[in-house]
């Protein structure tokens, strides 16, 4: 037999786009096929008119290439999915229940018996010796004092009224009450409606607490105004500007315990604080997002972080 006899082409349809030879070797390797079906065709290299010998087949896609199987992985992390978002879901409405309960117990309870208190100190305080008097005036002024932060605490940890319209009130409130002798007004600009989480009601008002608590003890000033501006974009400014003494930022407390606190209140609502102070006032103002305004991915990546942190069972 000549050996131009046992060389032959061959050619895989739905491959190869021609006849790959001619050879004598008695294999032919294709490696990494992708999934199909295909037809083997070979026939003597050197007769054309020869008729090829077929060998149809078919490579099956790996198990995780089907579609069976896609569709069960695509149904396995939704239900996965929707679990967590259950058990989320359920995790903070327990925790909603309970802060509320808690809210309701503090008003209820201790803010009866605090306003009780007062009420009995300002009778008795018009029986007792004028010595006695002042005395008992001023531990019914501690107790209002108190009354008034234990309704700011329900306020923070209920929040069944936690928009930035509550939290300018409450300012205010605040304002009026350390400063009675200051002319306190508020301006705002953009949608007031806006939600704030619990966390940032407690450090929102910690902070206008701090600023107006400043301005009563440094500055003595004759007018205080308290500015919430809401952006389109979402962002928050909240202001607290006052036309008192001012203070040295560089002095030992604001290099100190005063300035730290004001940023901390900042970095915990992930925002910006500006603070200015000169011998014709103080403002302090901080800029942030909050938690109601942020966009999808940032939601999407609090969700994955509170959902890694759910208590078992």
């Amino acid at each position: 037999m000549s050996p131009d006899a046992r060389q032959y082409v061959y050619r895989l349809e739905g491959y190869d786009d021609r006849w790959r030879g001619p050879t004598a070797d008695p294999a032919a390797a294709y490696p990494k096929l992708p999934p199909g079906s295909y037809t083997f065709l070979a026939r003597p290299a050197f007769s054309p008119s020869a008729s090829s010998a077929s060998v149809p087949f078919r490579v099956l896609a790996p198990l995780w290439q089907r579609p069976w199987f896609l569709a069960l992985a695509i149904t396995a992390v939704l239900a996965a999915l929707v679990t967590v978002h259950r058990a989320r879901t359920r995790y903070l409405l327990r925790i909603e229940s309970t802060r509320r309960q808690i809210a309701d117990d503090l008003h209820d309870d201790v803010g009866s018996r605090l306003s009780a208190l007062a009420l009995s100190l300002d009778v008795s305080s018009r029986t007792l010796p004028e010595v006695a008097r002042d005395e008992i005036r001023d531990r019914a002024d501690q107790t209002r004092s108190l009354l008034s932060d234990l309704r700011d605490t329900v306020w923070v940890v209920d929040g069944a009224a936690g928009s930035l319209l509550d939290f300018l009130e409450r300012s205010r409130s605040t304002a009026e009450a350390l400063l009675p002798d200051a002319a306190v007004a508020t301006q705002t600009e953009g949608p007031l409606d806006v939600s704030l989480s619990m966390t940032e009601r407690r450090h929102l008002l910690a902070l206008a607490k701090e600023a107006i608590h400043n301005a009563a003890r440094h500055g003595r000033p004759a007018h205080v105004t308290i500015t919430v501006t809401s952006h389109p974009d979402g962002t928050v400014q909240f202001a607290v500007t006052d036309d008192g003494g001012g203070f040295d930022l560089d002095g030992p407390r604001y290099t100190g315990h005063g300035l730290r606190s004001f940023r901390r209140r900042a970095e915990a609502l992930a925002g910006t604080l500006d603070l200015h102070s000169d011998a014709a006032g103080t403002r302090v103002s901080v800029d942030f997002r909050p938690s109601s305004q942020r966009g999808w991915r940032d939601r999407v990546r609090h969700w994955l972080r509170t959902a890694r942190t759910l208590p078992h069972g």
